[in-house]
């Protein structure tokens, strides 16, 4: 149960990078609050 939690949370991981990436593809830049909440939501799991 606990392998299928982080495999999950992997993909969660995963899923949010390739959004961060495509948003910078869409903006130029991505305002540092944003990456901040970003990184305190993925420390918060």
């Amino acid at each position: 149960m606990l392998a299928r939690h982080n495999r999950s949370r992997e993909m969660d991981y995963k899923k949010l990078v390739m959004l961060t990436l495509y948003a910078k593809n869409v903006k130029e830049t991505i305002p540092a609050h944003v990456l901040k909440q970003i990184k305190e939501a993925i420390d918060n799991e």
